[in-house]
């Protein structure tokens, strides 16, 4: 097999994991049984693969790389439970693989480089999955589990938190991986939020109070967000007041409750 196949390519932001014990540690954490159908977002080497395979679950194995799909195949080809489908996680097709009657288990080592970008398409589809584990760049780990008035507290905190209760598991330096990237990475595992009647991501208020308010993180929350009444501060005013928010505040104070209490204000209000 030509070594260039397995050489992770820095256009698509790969970095293998080096260790198959690490592999079968994080497949533990996720509560791998062989019952369980899991979805794995970017392979590579067939680390993480093989350790999912042992664990006697039925695997779908997404990987992008042309060349790495048909070193996996051959690899895994007396794996009757492992399936390497050719795929961009970025705009896969999920509903193939799972539906609410029928959620699966995802996991991946997330290419650093779209990481948040899949994280935002995965955040509209949770009614597919049981639990997600993925490891992230520790800086967006932490803007990930971040907690109202914490420094990495966002956007991003606040549009996962309103589906998905994340937690941090692990952080791990630079030689766990091939190549090391130059930052720790971070492994997170994430619950399904079911007792949402709806995923607050398909309301078009939430989104777009939460992007507002969070635009110019020095600012007051009313300054942030009077671009949605078009300047209209009076309006504004009821709206926050219905809200019971105090404009004052900043966006990083409020909760994701707060949030979403906006974001109903603000749907009552037209």
């Amino acid at each position: 097999m030509n070594q260039r196949i397995l050489y992770p390519k820095k256009s698509l932001g790969q970095h293998f994991l080096a260790d198959i014990n690490t592999a079968r540690w994080m497949v533990q954490q996720a509560n791998i049984s062989p019952c369980d159908r899991v979805v794995e977002i970017g392979p590579g080497k067939g680390m993480m693969t093989r350790a999912l395979g042992e664990a006697g679950a039925k695997v779908f194995a997404i990987e992008r790389d042309e060349n790495l799909c048909r070193y996996l195949k051959k690899i895994f080809s007396g794996w009757t439970k492992i399936e390497i489908i050719t795929g961009n996680a970025t705009h896969f097709p999920w509903e193939t693989l799972a539906d609410a009657e029928n959620p699966v288990i995802l996991v991946g080592n997330l290419p650093y480089n779209i990481s948040t970008q899949i994280l935002r398409h995965l955040l509209l589809r949770t009614h597919l999955f049981k639990r997600w584990q993925f490891m992230f760049q520790k800086e967006v780990a932490e803007r990930i589990c971040a907690k109202p008035g914490e420094r990495s507290y966002g956007a991003l905190s606040v549009y996962v938190q309103s589906v998905t209760s994340p937690a941090l598991l692990k952080v791990f330096p630079p030689n766990y991986f091939i190549p090391h990237p130059k930052v720790d990475s971070a492994l997170v595992t994430f619950e399904m939020l079911r007792a949402r009647k709806s995923n607050p991501m398909h309301n078009r208020y939430f989104v777009q109070i939460v992007k507002a308010a969070f635009s110019h993180r020095r600012k007051m929350l009313r300054n942030n967000l009077k671009i949605l009444t078009d300047g209209n501060m009076e309006r504004l005013t009821e709206l926050l007041e219905t809200a019971g928010i105090e404009g004052v505040q900043r966006a990083q104070n409020l909760t994701v409750e707060d949030y979403l209490h906006l974001a109903k204000a603000a749907s009552s209000h037209g």
